[in-house]
């Protein structure tokens, strides 16, 4: 199981496109708890976070977790001779979350709206693998990704 965690600035971002808190943004121990359900639920045995910023290695190692950034940073160090750009970063952590066999993103998040976007046109089952934290959360009956352009046009903030 993927899920992309947005970090850092995110919790500025949700404020300033006027969108339900918890639904755009939602605190780590909240997050823990739901993904421990569903990694239980669905029988995970591993589960890749991607995210933004730093999460707590505590958080990772105490719930057997890998940052997808690792993965990466593995990567980067066996190829010594190209190193790895943000460009490239991003389009291997977009590819680990549609071949993943769940992945769960935030809504109003671009690159989780990418990922769900192409998992929606690769995947069979995607309504079945495919979901939202804010659907987890019980806030949202579906997995609607959003283009956050939509958004900032519908709720009239000109200052982006």
């Amino acid at each position: 199981m993927v899920v992309h965690v947005r970090l850092g600035d995110y919790d500025r971002h949700c404020k300033h496109l006027r969108l339900l808190h918890n639904d755009c943004y939602v605190p780590l121990p909240e997050l823990e708890a739901l993904l421990l359900q569903v990694q239980k639920k669905f029988d995970v045995k591993n589960v890749i976070v991607m995210t933004n910023g730093k999460l707590p290695r505590e958080l990772l190692s105490h719930n057997g977790w890998t940052a997808v950034s690792d993965i990466i940073g593995e990567l980067s160090v066996i190829a010594k001779d190209e190193p790895m750009d943000g460009n490239m970063r991003v389009v291997l952590e977009m590819a680990t979350g549609v071949l993943a066999k769940y992945f769960v993103g935030n809504r109003y998040s671009s690159v989780s709206g990418s990922i769900a976007a192409l998992r929606e046109r690769y995947h069979s089952d995607f309504v079945a693998t495919t979901t939202s934290v804010s659907a987890l959360m019980g806030l949202r009956n579906e997995s609607t990704y959003f283009n956050y352009l939509d958004i900032i046009k519908e709720r009239g903030v000109h200052d982006y």
